[in-house]
């Protein structure tokens, strides 16, 4: 799969083709639900927290 990265202190979010949403931190991997597909401008890095939002 082909990717968009956000990357921010402690993690990443991975944006694949297949509209799948993963959160990345250290060797761990969270696949993230969303009802409909996320563009990556949507996606954003503040301090320590991770915002997903229309």
């Amino acid at each position: 799969d082909n990717e968009e990265i956000k990357e921010g202190l402690f993690g990443k979010i991975q944006l694949l083709d297949n509209q799948e949403v993963r959160l990345v931190v250290g060797d761990a991997r969270f696949n993230l639900s969303c009802p409909r597909p996320l563009p990556i401008a949507s996606v954003s890095f503040v301090q320590h927290s991770i915002f997903l939002y229309d």
